[in-house]
């Protein structure tokens, strides 16, 4: 045909066909403007649809998305209450961005090389703070649009983190799904003798006493909350772990909606996952539960056609 089916060849990273799980390929194509078609045995039959033009194409191989729409948000909540994510590559985020996701990875309350005032808005206010401070990156990045607002939603990814009440209620709604890395999932079996030595004091400063404040530990644990729970819910879990250990999934999955939540368990791996076929399993896994809980919000074109 007389017509360009690609564009500058210099521009890296898009995609001007693309193969459908039927054998079909989804092509951007014309003479001018740019537009989207299905290309079967040498017929080409253009989708119907609203956009002007077309600068690349994306599918999963049942649906073509539009590329010009505003990516889903997944929030990264990094390890540890009193830790920072370092300005350094990191290849889960890459992982994620290229495919399509834009990734906030938030230096919470708590976070570390942030002076003490930052620091100590962490005291007594454990999965309370982080949530509300997550809540508020994801709402100033929707106001620039950097990432499209609710009822696409947002994920979010955790490591060591608990899930819960006051400040999760900030971001409930347009919560689409969770992922829950390394858990703390239940604060009174985590205090003492449910980690090891090093932490077995650490709750004391950020939530409270486990006996005066024991219906406040109960709050902020997901284990207690399972009921609450209206998203999707991704653990995955090293057996090997003895800082965040396994039994505190099992207490989790026993409370939570069997519909809502699925978990995965490593064998042999610890606190954080260092095998390389694990690595790999747990960020497949991770992508296909982010692609599940937005694939009904993706803007779609040519859903018959595809």
């Amino acid at each position: 045909m007389p017509h360009d089916f690609a564009d500058a060849l210099w521009r890296i990273g898009w995609r001007w066909c693309a193969p459908l799980n039927d054998g079909r390929l989804a092509v951007v194509h014309g003479d001018g403007e740019m537009s989207l078609g299905v290309l079967h045995v040498g017929r080409l039959t253009d989708v119907a649809s609203s956009f002007t033009e077309w600068a690349s194409v994306a599918t999963d191989g049942r649906r073509i998305a539009a590329t010009d729409e505003l990516p889903p948000c997944v929030v990264f909540v990094h390890g540890e209450s009193t830790y920072r994510s370092h300005l350094t590559r990191r290849q889960e985020i890459t992982f994620f961005t290229s495919r399509g996701f834009l990734v906030v990875d938030v230096q919470h309350g708590g976070s570390t090389r942030r002076g003490g005032a930052h620091r100590d808005r962490l005291i007594g206010q454990w999965g309370v703070l982080e949530v509300a401070d997550c809540a508020a990156v994801v709402r100033g990045t929707r106001c620039r649009g950097r990432h499209r607002p609710p009822p696409g939603g947002h994920s979010r990814r955790q490591r060591e983190r608990v899930d819960h009440r006051g400040g999760a209620d900030r971001i409930r709604r347009p919560l689409r799904g969770r992922v829950q890395l390394l858990s703390v999932l239940d604060l009174p079996l985590w205090h003492g003798s449910g980690t090891h030595d090093f932490e077995s004091h650490y709750l004391l400063s950020m939530v409270g006493d486990p006996i005066e404040d024991a219906a406040e530990f109960r709050r902020r644990s997901p284990s207690h909350r399972g009921a609450g729970l209206r998203a999707p819910l991704l653990i995955q879990q090293g057996l090997a772990d003895t800082i965040c250990r396994p039994e505190q999934v099992e207490l989790c999955r026993s409370r939570v909606p069997s519909d809502l939540v699925t978990c995965v368990f490593f064998e042999g791996e610890g606190h954080g996952f260092r095998k390389a076929a694990t690595i790999d399993a747990s960020l497949t896994r991770e992508l296909r539960h982010y692609q599940d809980v937005f694939c009904g919000e993706l803007r779609i074109a040519g859903r018959d056609e595809a």
